[in-house]
C-alpha cells in the first residue's frame, strides 16, 4: 500500500479559489443544522481508526471499491477553474452515496460551480455550494461534462437529473471543532472543509492520527495528483475557515 503523503504544491494547469467564508453573510447554522449528534470520546479514536483499517471500513476503503464496475471512485478535476469550493462538496456527495451503498454516479462539480457564480469564473466557499446542491442537486457530468462551462448545460434534462442526486441531510460544523470532524469522519460522514493557508477546500476522507491531528483529504486535481487523488493534511493545513459534514444523499 502506497503511503498517503503530504503535498500542497499547486500543480501546472490546475486551479482553487477559495475565498475565505463570510461569517456575517454566511453564519454557522444559518443554512443547515449544526452538528448536534453525540461526540465519539477522544479516549475511542484510536481503537476506532485502528478498527476500522483492520476491516478495510475505512471511506478511502469504500471508495477504492464504490467507483465503476467495482473499482476506485475516480477523484474530480476542476482544472484551471477556480471551484475547489464547489468541487469539494461534490466529492462529499459523491462519498457520501458511496458509504450509504449507492450506484456510483460522476457528478459535476462545474455544474455546481457555474450555478452558483451565475457563469462568474471566481472564487467562494464550500457551504454555499452545498446549501445548492440541498436545493437544486448535482448533474452526472453526462448531462453538464466536467471542465465543460457553456450555458447550454443549464437544461430543464440536466436539473431533472440533478434531482437524482440532492443532498438530504448534512450538518454545518465548527471548523474549530475536531471532536466533531473526527465523530463524522470515524461515522463515515465525509467533510468538505476550506483552509486558508492553502487557498483550497477539499474534503476529508479518513482521520489518520488518535489525536485528530492529521486527515487524509480527497483532492478534486484528478487521479493523478499525489496518489490517486488523495493526500496528507497537517499543521496549519489542519486550520479551517468552514466545515461541512454530507450524511444522506438521494439513491437511485
Amino acid at each position: 500500500m502506497t503511503r498517503t503523503r503530504a503535498n500542497y504544491k499547486i500543480p501546472r494547469g490546475m486551479g482553487r479559489g477559495l475565498v475565505i467564508r463570510d461569517m456575517q453573510q454566511a453564519p454557522l447554522g444559518s443554512s443547515a443544522p449544526m452538528f448536534s449528534r453525540p461526540l465519539i470520546a477522544r479516549s475511542e479514536w484510536g481503537d476506532r481508526i485502528a478498527e476500522k483499517k483492520k476491516h478495510r471500513a475505512m471511506l478511502s476503503d469504500i471508495r477504492n471499491i464504490s467507483g465503476p464496475n467495482g473499482g476506485m471512485i475516480p477523484a474530480l478535476n476542476q482544472g484551471r477553474d477556480p471551484w475547489c469550493w464547489a468541487f469539494s462538496p461534490t466529492s462529499a456527495a459523491t462519498l457520501a452515496r458511496a458509504s450509504a451503498g449507492s450506484p456510483y454516479k460522476h457528478l459535476s462539480g462545474n455544474a455546481v460551480g457555474n450555478m452558483v457564480t451565475g457563469f462568474k469564473v471566481r472564487g467562494g466557499w464550500s457551504e454555499n455550494s452545498m446549501k445548492f446542491v440541498q436545493e437544486k442537486g448535482v448533474p452526472e457530468t453526462s448531462y453538464w461534462p466536467e471542465g465543460d462551462n457553456k450555458r447550454h448545460w443549464d437544461s430543464p434534462d440536466t436539473w431533472a437529473n440533478a434531482a437524482e442526486n440532492v443532498v438530504l441531510e448534512w450538518w454545518d460544523i465548527d471548523p474549530n471543532d475536531k471532536d466533531a470532524i473526527m465523530t463524522c469522519l470515524l461515522l463515515n460522514y465525509p467533510v468538505a472543509v476550506d483552509i486558508p493557508a492553502w487557498g483550497h477546500s477539499v474534503c476529508l476522507i479518513d482521520p489518520v492520527d488518535a489525536a485528530g491531528k492529521e486527515f487524509d483529504q480527497f483532492n478534486s486535481w484528478g487521479n493523478n495528483w499525489n496518489g490517486n487523488g488523495i493526500g496528507r493534511l497537517k499543521g496549519k493545513y489542519t486550520k479551517f475557515s468552514s466545515a461541512i459534514a454530507c450524511t444522506a444523499v438521494t439513491g437511485g
